[in-house]
């Protein structure tokens, strides 16, 4: 049987956002973020950055910035939109420069999905194979007739 303790440590949930910061961020704005964020109990952070580009991704009205993606996992629960108010509010980012979104969220599953790489079947290595030459030409013919005439 299972103690309270085993119990607690279960039911424990974390929850995972997604932070999307376009542009360059101000001084020491990690540090704000995080004593911001105190009041969920942040159990992890880990920030990323996008290249330059023409038109992020999440941001259509900002041309050629890049966007800093921060990865929380706080241990209260919190809806996005009141945790980008509060956000904005402590850090003073401007609403259209930032975008809040749950780990789980379509978008961003969208995002995460892995492009297959494509190989170019002309400079891959040709493979001979006995039964491909059964089906071209005069044995495919063969083939072909034998199988009509056993149907009949």
């Amino acid at each position: 049987m299972k103690s309270l303790k085993d119990y607690l440590i279960e039911g424990k949930k974390t929850y995972d956002f997604k932070i999307k910061i376009a542009g360059d961020l101000p001084n020491k704005f990690e540090s704000t973020l995080k004593t911001a964020l105190e009041k969920y109990s942040v159990a992890s952070m880990k920030k990323s950055k996008t290249p330059i580009q023409k038109v992020p991704l999440d941001f259509p009205n900002s041309t050629c910035q890049e966007v800093h993606i921060f990865e929380l996992c706080l241990n209260y629960p919190e809806i996005p939109p009141l945790l980008m108010n509060y956000i904005v509010e402590k850090t003073g980012i401007a609403v259209s420069d930032i975008v809040v979104r749950t780990a789980d969220e379509p978008v961003e599953a969208y995002e995460n999905t892995k492009e297959e790489k494509y190989v170019t079947k002309l400079t891959s290595e040709y493979k001979d194979d006995d039964k491909a030459q059964d089906m071209v030409g005069e044995k495919r013919i063969l083939g072909l007739l034998k199988e009509l005439s056993k149907k009949d």
